[in-house]
């Protein structure tokens, strides 16, 4: 595919090609809008993991440590982590949300009593709920990382209760989001995991399965939207983010198309050309992730310029 969008210059807005009836230049849209769902199932290393939390309950006053027979080779928490396995082979295949539950009840409750530890011991308890959530907070960015990759994952879980539920919440969590998809702290990894984050919740916009029976779920497009400005502001240098900013555009274009002339108006009085433009400039000339940058770039630009009748 021409990374000029079939010829049109995205700079100018001129074409080559055939004209729309309103005069803008044709364009097919190829990166947006996205109705796939993307999860993080990779498997930690299970051996590693299980001697990082014994080391971590080692640590620990005797309330909050898990019990012996907790932490026996075989025991519990030796089974949950061996589950976590076939909860990410499960979620990946065709048969998702078939079959009994992998994680049980008692599988929950370790998990939950590991959830509360404190927040420089809490990231094995977070990777392990990262998985489980497929089957059915602190200030270290490693495990804000890991909570938005857990709410990733709920939001596109086989489970239709717990994305419902991820759903119903998603306006509240998106106030929580940008303050650290924009803090200093923050590293590639929280926003790639926030990236996906907000695909997600746009893809549920587009389909139109945010529960109506919420109020705030009105607000959560122009929440989603801000939410991506803010990412797209918080990376220094995008091209070394590619990745993630290819998905927060994504994200944003999906928004747009679902949004309308009005979401659009109000992309385009925050300036979001401005920035998607500089992204294009930086990605000219480059390899094939550039070349989706410039792409789904024109994408989104084209989006806007149809739905406000400014040429961009």
């Amino acid at each position: 595919m021409s990374i000029t969008g079939g010829g049109v210059d995205p700079f100018t807005g001129g074409s080559s090609g055939g004209q729309t009836s309103s005069g803008f230049p044709a364009h097919t849209l190829a990166h947006i809008p996205c109705h796939t769902l993307l999860t993080f199932d990779n498997v930690p290393n299970l051996e590693a993991l299980g001697r990082k939390i014994r080391e971590f309950n080692a640590a620990l006053s005797s309330p909050q440590q898990l019990s012996e027979t907790d932490l026996a080779a075989g025991g519990p928490l030796d089974a949950l982590l061996q589950k976590l396995s076939k909860v990410a082979a499960a979620a990946t295949g065709a048969a998702a949300a078939a079959g009994a539950p992998i994680v049980s009840a008692a599988d929950v409750a370790l998990l939950r009593r590991m959830l509360v530890w404190p927040p420089d011991k809490v990231f094995p308890a977070l990777d392990i709920a990262r998985l489980a959530v497929l089957d059915a907070a602190s200030a270290l960015p490693a495990n804000h990382q890991l909570a938005l990759r857990l709410a990733a994952n709920a939001s596109a879980a086989a489970s239709a209760p717990l994305r419902r539920w991820l759903l119903a919440g998603a306006s509240p969590l998106l106030d929580r989001l940008a303050p650290l998809l924009a803090a200093p702290t923050a590293t590639k990894a929280v926003r790639l995991s926030g990236a996906v984050l907000l695909g997600n919740l746009a893809a549920a916009v587009g389909l139109r399965q945010l529960p109506a029976e919420v109020p705030q779920s009105g607000d959560v497009p122009l929440q989603a939207l801000s939410c991506g400005l803010e990412l797209l502001g918080a990376c220094a240098s995008p091209l070394e983010e590619s990745d993630g900013v290819y998905r927060c555009l994504v994200a944003m274009g999906t928004l747009l198309v679902a949004g309308g002339a009005d979401l659009c108006q109000i992309a385009k009085d925050l300036d979001i050309n401005d920035r998607i433009h500089a992204i294009m400039t930086g990605a000219r000339g480059g390899g094939a992730a550039e070349q989706k940058l410039l792409q789904v770039g024109i994408d989104v630009t084209s989006v806007i310029a149809r739905n406000t009748g400014v040429k961009v």
